[in-house]
């Protein structure tokens, strides 16, 4: 999969939220969540940087949303950075780890 842009990230992001909200909300409401958009796989911690740190550590070329568990979930998205082909603005809210 190629993302092309920080808006991307974040649709697929929240459709990956979507799709394990129930289960999510269920065990794991107010911590933090790392979801790599590219494979899926989900990284719960109690803070946006130990989540960020496992998605990193699990896949350090990992594009990853960043989020907070339940309602009140706010815009915490990141992404790794990839590098010197990284042409995407940080002004979209995205951050590199």
């Amino acid at each position: 999969m190629s993302i092309t842009s920080p808006e991307q990230i974040a649709k697929l992001g929240e459709e990956i939220y979507e799709k394990n909200k129930e289960s999510l909300e269920r065990d794991s409401m107010g911590k933090f969540l790392a979801i790599n958009v590219e494979t899926e796989a989900l990284f719960i911690a109690d803070t946006p940087e130990e989540a960020s740190r496992k998605a990193k550590e699990a896949n350090p070329d990992a594009v990853s949303f960043l989020t907070k568990i339940g309602p009140d979930r706010g815009i915490f998205t990141s992404r790794t950075c990839r590098g010197a082909h990284d042409s995407w603005p940080l002004s979209f809210g995205f951050a590199c780890h």
